[in-house]
């Protein structure tokens, strides 16, 4: 792979290793940050040696901008603060939070009662659905700061907000959950260890955090600091004094899920749990060898795509999250609309722009559909007699 050495000074947040190789051409791409604002270029991406990890090196630069990022975030500004929808098994859409428990209820009973910390709970809109599957639960909600504290604190079945600090938190809970959440933190590994003293004996955490080899978009997030994979996941969890109880990359399309308890022993591991990493790590590896570079140049592939777009005609974005937010920076915000199927959407606007249901978007226009190649596909198959011009992505192959 492509590759400079960082200096020493600059270590791997997952495994602490002090050499990354950094991937040459990335800085040069624009980016986006994670509430869907066009961000500068001028990042960096590296690869652990030692762990076989993706990330944006945790260093004073990376500091500054999330920083920077976070003192004007807007939790899911497209949808006037609705979460997003994702796509079930009926090909319809339904909130994220509401599929994720739906999936994980098997692993815990919401009958009784019990006490959830929601970690990275912004506007509460998984409190808010997790209220109304258990009722009879407690609800506590933490953010870095207290934005959200009047919005939160409204929702019944929530008992505080707490921001800035787990210290300020001293009673157990029955589940944790940290919902795109892991891949913003320097120190993972660390956080989930200090997430003991906040679990019953049987509590479980429930991870989900994208998945960049399937969305290769989500490498463009300035305020990310992980990419993980499967594996990268299924190691810090057990580094961290945990085993692993359910684990998905079908849950929620091109995301992982990771459901964790404490494991009876602290710093202990059962065999088949090594066995598990060692294939997984194994699995890691031979992925790490191509992913990174062939994403990163697919990415510079769209660019080049998207300088010769055509603009005889109106031009629209298929999509309204990350992947169209960084296309709409490509084109220079040269763009008239935004289409997607999310109801929560339609209707209001992205970066000043409409969004239309496809059935409603301008005839005779040019659509670039932001998303993978498969999916995109997929679009263009059930929306051909649309009077429309559809663009799909490059092909991607690792």
């Amino acid at each position: 792979m492509d590759s400079n050495l960082i200096n020493s000074d600059v270590t791997c947040h997952i495994c602490y290793a002090k050499q990354l190789n950094l991937l040459p051409s990335y800085p040069s791409l624009p980016r986006v940050a994670s509430d869907c604002v066009p961000w500068r270029s001028g990042g960096k991406l590296a690869v652990c040696p030692a762990c076989s990890c993706v990330q944006n090196p945790v260093d004073k630069h990376w500091h500054t901008e999330t920083a920077e990022i976070y003192s004007r975030y807007k939790i899911y500004r497209q949808s006037a603060g609705s979460e997003q929808g994702v796509l079930c098994e009926n090909k319809q859409l339904m909130p994220r939070s509401a599929k994720i428990f739906k999936q994980a209820a098997p692993f815990f009973d919401l009958k009784k009662t019990g006490r959830l910390l929601d970690i990275g709970c912004a506007n509460g809109e998984l409190l808010r659905c997790f209220a109304a599957l258990a009722p009879h639960w407690k609800m506590v909600g933490f953010e870095i700061d207290d934005k959200c504290r009047q919005e939160v604190e409204s929702i019944p079945g929530v008992e505080a907000f707490a921001s800035g600090s787990l210290d300020k938190l001293d009673k157990p809970f029955d589940l944790i959950t940290l919902m795109h959440v892991l891949e913003h933190l320097p120190d993972p590994k660390q956080w989930l260890k200090d997430l003991h003293r906040l679990l019953n004996p049987d509590g479980l955490v429930l991870i989900q955090v994208p998945d960049p080899k399937k969305n290769p978009y989500n490498l463009l997030v300035a305020d990310h600091c992980s990419h993980f994979i499967m594996s990268d996941l299924v190691s810090i969890a057990q580094q961290a004094g945990y085993e692993v109880v359910a684990q998905s990359e079908s849950w929620v399309l091109r995301e992982f899920t990771l459901l964790i308890r404490p494991l009876p022993s602290r710093g202990t591991e059962s065999s088949s749990s090594e066995n598990q990493a060692g294939a997984l790590k194994q699995l890691a590896d031979d992925k790490v060898a191509t992913y990174p570079a062939n994403a990163v140049q697919w990415l510079h592939d769209i660019v080049r795509l998207v300088k010769s777009f055509p603009n005889d005609k109106p031009r629209g974005i298929w999509g309204t999250a990350i992947a169209a937010t960084w296309l709409y920076s490509l084109m220079d915000h040269e763009v008239d609309f935004f289409v997607d199927e999310d109801a929560s959407r339609i209707g209001q606007q992205h970066l000043g722009k409409p969004i239309y249901h496809p059935d409603t978007a301008p005839k005779n226009s040019n659509v670039f559909i932001a998303l993978t190649p498969e999916i995109a596909a997929n679009i263009v198959s059930r929306w051909s007699h649309l009077n429309v011009t559809l663009h799909s992505p490059p092909n991607l192959i690792y």
